[in-house]
């Protein structure tokens, strides 16, 4: 039930209405998915479903891309969300499909107008640089390379 929810929330976020998405509490419910990654790396846990934290990745991804305010009211209001993402790709378990869309959220924190807090973007560079020089995929390298031309 959480992924066809997730999924079709995500869905929902490339559309108009990705403004009531975000007013419903999807954004903190979405965050959660992926927080729960952060304290269970080895995917152990009944609560961390691989394809389901690949649907909230997705789901942030296209909240965050669909408006530059949206990305800001992520940032400010889930301050872990980014670092955590970040740190996923360091997970040896990750598939890739999962990378692949981790990278290109992290991507879309980093670009539009206005630029996002220059912290983000340092803290993200280590792994764009290494998703550059070793890319796991067609998709982390031009999603890397994507994200680092904004700078």
């Amino acid at each position: 039930m959480q992924l066809e929810s997730a999924w079709t929330l995500t869905n929902i976020a490339c559309s108009e209405n990705v403004d009531a998405i975000v007013r419903s509490g999807a954004v903190e419910v979405f965050t959660k998915f992926v927080l729960d990654t952060k304290h269970d790396t080895k995917h152990n846990s009944e609560s961390c479903n691989e394809d389901v934290v690949e649907q909230a990745v997705c789901a942030i991804g296209n909240i965050i891309n669909s408006r530059a305010y949206l990305r800001t009211f992520v940032l400010e209001k889930e301050p872990e969300l980014l670092p955590t993402l970040i740190n996923m790709c360091s997970y040896r378990q990750l598939g890739i499909s999962v990378r692949n869309k981790v990278t290109r959220t992290i991507s879309n924190f980093l670009g539009g107008k206005p630029a996002p807090p220059r912290d983000a973007v340092i803290e993200a560079l280590p792994l764009l640089v290494s998703n550059v020089v070793t890319p796991l995929s067609d998709d982390v390298l031009i999603d890397s390379l994507w994200a680092l031309s904004f700078y």
